[in-house]
């Protein structure tokens, strides 16, 4: 396996198979033409059968980089074409939009996420809805009750994009109340 950073490495490579290679590309807008010629250089010298990329800017990059021998498998984890999204932005959709062909896969990881990206990429074909969530079959027994304090946990990436802050901010408001608000994760937040 080839595994390719767009940026920087992330915290847990240290986690990865010795098997793989990694690569940073640490892509700036200084550096963007020579590094996407290196990474389409590396895909055709080590022959490369299937990208998967996840997140815009590694599809974006996929898309560029592959030659049409290359199998393209991109996961989109938000319906980030919707204008009411805070992630929203019109050069990446048009950029989507621009580098998408029906032949390469799409897997999304809801249905809203489907909804939102085959409607404004005209997709109507190869793609997948893998949910990355708990099923509705699932029946929590937790059963609130107001005589114990109301403790709350959020896991997930310390990026502005998750908007952990607006959390922190209502509960700065909640003081008086019996309620604690635990966030994990990781990054520089």
């Amino acid at each position: 396996h080839f595994i390719v950073a767009v940026y920087d490495l992330g915290d847990m490579t240290h986690e990865i198979n010795e098997q793989s290679t990694i690569i940073a590309l640490q892509l700036s807008k200084l550096n963007c033409f020579s590094r996407v010629l290196f990474l389409r250089e590396f895909v055709t010298k080590n022959k490369i059968d299937i990208i998967h990329s996840h997140l815009l800017d590694s599809t974006l990059i996929s898309r560029i980089v592959a030659s049409k021998n290359v199998n393209l498998v991109s996961t989109y984890h938000s319906p980030l074409h919707d204008p009411a999204q805070v992630n929203y932005s019109n050069w990446r959709y048009w950029m989507d939009r621009i580098t998408y062909s029906k032949k390469h896969f799409l897997i999304f990881v809801s249905n809203t996420v489907r909804d939102n990206i085959c409607k404004r990429l005209r997709v109507s074909e190869n793609y997948k809805v893998v949910p990355n969530f708990v099923s509705e079959a699932f029946q929590p027994v937790y059963q609130y009750s107001s005589s114990e304090p109301l403790k709350i946990v959020t896991v997930g990436n310390l990026k502005e994009v998750k908007n952990h802050i607006l959390a922190i901010r209502a509960f700065s408001k909640l003081k008086s109340f019996p309620i604690t608000l635990d966030i994990y994760g990781e990054g520089h937040l």
